[in-house]
């Protein structure tokens, strides 16, 4: 009986694969992927003729049948696009065919852009909800905006460039001004993280590029109680290590987790005062 391996691959450096996930992928012989084209890269040093088939959400169940002809071949690896299979993406439909046919189901941790975005956000993150990407019709994309308004905790959601100025639109209409924490191209050359509200964050990725996760701050966080005193104070800290305008904005908003637009206000207003 073979064994299904659900395993974990970079969400953008390829240097983030670990040893045991290196190892499966080297010597594996039966492949299920998102996308073929895009795995295809992790087997440059497997020396076996590999057996590789593509399941997506648009597969039919048929295709999602021949799992259990794969396991019963010999062990089977499942691999998504990039992180970890079954989440966001049909692997699950997977995992579910091959348990039911009595098949061993193991996990490779690796990378998730979950977990990273969580483990950089300064926001408690005991309690989160993930809802991957929003639905693409504005209607039904806004209903389900409309039930993050009174969830409590952190909320985490995927988005396309394509489709992500629409969606910090409907944030800001629905939500107001709930502050948000973003991640651009988690791991790649160009990472970047940004703190501040929808329509902040509209402003500044005016022109999109790469996947963006989005945590948003839950109903019951208590994140603009901070008195003016206290935010002067770390804005004169931040100037004692010789940071300055913009840099400035930037480490207290992302300390203090608080609006940008206030740290802004406070930073032109110390300046003024030195004056």
């Amino acid at each position: 009986m073979g064994t299904l391996y659900v395993l974990s691959t970079p969400i953008g450096n390829l240097a983030d694969l670990s040893e045991r996930a290196k190892n499966i992928l080297d010597n594996i012989e039966y492949v299920i992927a998102e996308d073929t084209r895009v795995s295809k890269k992790l087997f440059k040093n497997n020396k076996n003729n590999i057996n590789i088939i593509s399941i997506h959400k648009f597969s039919p169940n048929s295709k999602i049948k021949q799992v259990t002809n794969f396991l019963s071949k010999g062990d089977t690896v499942l691999l998504c696009d990039a992180g970890t299979p079954s989440i966001s993406d049909p692997g699950n439909e997977v995992v579910k065919q091959a348990i039911e046919s009595g098949h061993k189901v193991t996990p490779i941790p690796g990378p998730s852009a979950i977990t990273a975005a969580l483990s950089i956000c300064p926001w408690p993150s005991n309690q989160f909800t993930f809802l991957g990407f929003l639905p693409r019709k504005e209607n039904e994309r806004k209903n389900s905006i409309k039930k993050i308004n009174s969830t409590n905790g952190l909320i985490i959601i995927f988005e396309s460039p394509h489709r992500i100025s629409e969606t910090f639109k409907n944030l800001e209409e629905i939500l107001g001004d709930r502050l948000i924490f973003i991640c651009r191209e988690l791991t790649k050359i160009h990472e970047e993280t940004f703190i501040g509200t929808s329509f902040e964050a509209r402003e500044k990725f005016s022109k999109p590029k790469g996947e963006f996760t989005i945590i948003i701050s839950g109903q019951d966080s208590k994140i603009e109680e901070l008195s003016d005193e206290i935010i002067l104070e770390e804005i004169h800290n931040a100037r004692l290590n010789k940071m300055s305008g913009r840099k400035i904005v930037d480490h207290v908003t992302s300390m203090l987790s608080i609006k940008r637009s206030r740290v802004y206000s406070l930073e032109l207003q110390s300046r003024k005062d030195k004056e």
